[in-house]
């Protein structure tokens, strides 16, 4: 098969694939003299993509501007890796890397990020094209959650104190992972992106 690599991901017997979001990263170089035509197949895909269900944008980073290196890289996002996936094995897909091999080099970069990495990640700013060290993650993830487990306990303690443990929880944890996401985990990643993505 000609084009992207081919990914696999191995899940065991009885498990199921990941349902929070995916990143897909793709790094190619583009044959000299063929720049304009690539950028009309970048813009094209980016049309595909809206249409396409599950798929949740592109970001396009030139050569030269958030990352050193010569590649054009794409930054393809979904809902869930169910939708990655059949973004992968669809005709739109094929289509669109059969007009590829004329405009570009394969450099065999294809990554992809869930989890906690799609929490470093900011609207308005490029997608990096790889995420952040583990241990900046932990870090990250650990001075945001501490305050906001103690505020929450100060906060809704006085009226759910006497509620048996399996309740606070199943009520408390989807508000603080509602706060993480959108607005402790921004905030942090805003004031801590220099440090987060050096370079960038």
């Amino acid at each position: 098969m000609h084009g992207l690599p081919t990914h696999r991901r191995v899940v065991s017997a009885g498990q199921t694939a990941p349902v929070e979001p995916v990143t897909v990263v793709i790094s190619r170089l583009v044959r000299p003299g063929r720049e304009a035509a690539y950028e009309e197949w970048v813009h094209d895909i980016g049309l595909i993509l809206i249409e396409f269900e599950g798929a949740e944008g592109v970001t396009v980073l030139p050569p030269g501007t958030a990352h050193s290196g010569p590649e054009w890289v794409l930054v393809l996002r979904f809902r869930d890796y169910e939708s990655m996936v059949r973004w992968k094995r669809s005709d739109l897909r094929a289509r669109w890397l059969a007009r590829l091999d004329d405009l570009t080099v394969d450099t065999g970069a294809w990554e992809e990020q869930t989890g906690l990495e799609t929490w470093f990640t900011l609207d308005g700013r490029p997608t990096p094209t790889g995420p952040p060290p583990r241990w900046k993650q932990a870090v990250l993830t650990t001075l945001g959650l501490v305050p906001l487990l103690l505020a929450s306990n100060a906060a809704l303690g006085p009226v759910i104190g006497t509620w048996p443990g399996w309740v606070r929880t199943v009520v408390v944890t989807p508000f603080l992972v509602v706060l993480m996401a959108w607005v402790v985990m921004p905030t942090i990643t805003r004031a801590t992106y220099r440090w987060l993505y050096p370079g960038q």
